[in-house]
């Protein structure tokens, strides 16, 4: 794509902010479950029959994960704002008569806004992903180059029974 003509990528950089992480389906239980045992100093020392059975379903869970609760904590950063310096750039030096932006991201309105004070035609592309509601209000148009991809939509992602 960077040798494409008249076409600008803008990469970031990926920041690991933590190590892995697990989504709050595996832990908020076995905190709770812990937490419980911490304040209620009437338990006894041993877990109940019940606590047992909780322990004994989140052992499973545990051993029976696969990828999706489990994520190394990444971030992209940098693009949104070299993005919005290209668009801003581009606008002011009256260098292109439309933008195209891939995003749906409401970080980008101050640079949509300009672009269309500066005359720019500025259309979004989200690639069927949800728009940020502040930036409809400052786009000429959206409208998608791909079409729309049976994996973009998570009710077509379902099996089908025969």
């Amino acid at each position: 794509m960077k040798k494409q003509r008249k076409l600008a990528l803008r990469l970031g950089k990926v920041k690991k902010d933590q190590d892995w992480t697990f989504t709050s389906e595996l832990t908020k239980p076995l905190l709770r479950l812990l937490l419980a045992r911490i304040q209620d100093a009437s338990l006894p020392a041993t877990f109940s029959e019940e606590e047992q059975k909780a322990l004994h379903e989140l052992r499973t869970r545990w051993f029976a994960l696969k990828k999706d609760p489990v994520a190394l904590a990444l971030r992209q950063k940098g693009v949104d704002m070299r993005i919005g310096l290209d668009i801003a750039s581009l606008a002011l030096k009256k260098q292109v008569g439309t933008i195209i932006l891939v995003s749906g991201d409401g970080d980008f309105v101050p640079a949509a806004k300009l672009a269309r004070r500066e005359g720019i035609d500025f259309i979004l592309d989200p690639l069927w992903q949800r728009v940020a509601d502040d930036l409809f209000e400052h786009v000429d148009g959206m409208q998608s180059g791909f079409a729309k991809s049976p994996d973009a939509d998570p009710a077509a992602r379902k099996p089908k029974s025969p």
